[in-house]
């Protein structure tokens, strides 16, 4: 039980620091908003990824065990489409952060809840193209070929990814808000096109090669 909790563990501290946008929104709605913020953000990010863990660790299982299927190429019929609408969203996150104007009273005249954080990171993650091949590769090559797995070690296993996943974000959060105080308004402006520019960057990427597949 221990072995498949740590194995689980140690993939969800590996898949949360993969760097990616969503580590960089976290980052900015830390800084631009509030640490709660920051914090509702990552618990999305946590839901989305546990997720798609579940799916991939009670899924293929299931799949493989009953029905003798090892090919989920079935999984990728739609990642064009999500590669295009996760391309153009996250375009419109990073024109936002890039021309986004820090200001001292930002926290007292945020115009959206905890709730929008939460949920609009979680959808992001949920869309993001990479996010099901990478637990896909991740979980097939190293936690779901164990002889010894079944429901029971994968719901352990489970719990220990959320757990390391949860125990990551948390932690750049806190990292991030601690440093906060030291941050002047033109400190923030450059990280926020600097952030901004990233983001950017990688959905013009992603967004060419989702093209580049129909």
């Amino acid at each position: 039980m221990i072995y498949f909790f740590i194995k689980g563990l140690l993939f969800g501290c590996y898949s949360a620091s993969i760097p990616g946008p969503i580590g960089l929104i976290c980052i900015k709605r830390t800084l631009k908003d509030s640490k709660l913020s920051g914090i509702a953000s990552a618990f999305g990010v946590v839901t989305a990824e546990t997720f798609y863990a579940a799916i991939v660790i009670y899924g293929l299982t299931y799949i493989s065990e009953q029905f003798h299927i090892h090919d989920f190429n079935f999984l990728f019929l739609w990642k064009s489409f999500l590669q295009l609408l996760g391309s153009l969203f996250l375009l419109y996150l990073g024109y936002t952060t890039f021309f986004s104007v820090p200001d001292e009273k930002t926290n007292l005249e945020k115009n959206h809840s905890l709730f929008y954080d939460y949920i609009s990171i979680t959808l992001l993650t949920i869309i993001h193209p990479m996010l099901v091949i990478n637990f896909v590769i991740i979980f097939a090559s190293f936690g779901l070929s164990d002889p010894d797995i079944n429901f029971y070690n994968a719901t352990i296993m489970l719990l220990g990814f959320t757990i390391g996943s949860a125990s990551y974000y948390l932690t750049l959060v806190g990292v991030v808000s601690a440093l906060n105080a030291k941050f002047n308004t033109r400190l923030i402006k450059i990280i926020n096109q600097v952030c901004g520019g990233i983001i950017i960057t990688f959905a013009i990427f992603m967004l060419s090669r989702g093209l580049a597949m129909f």
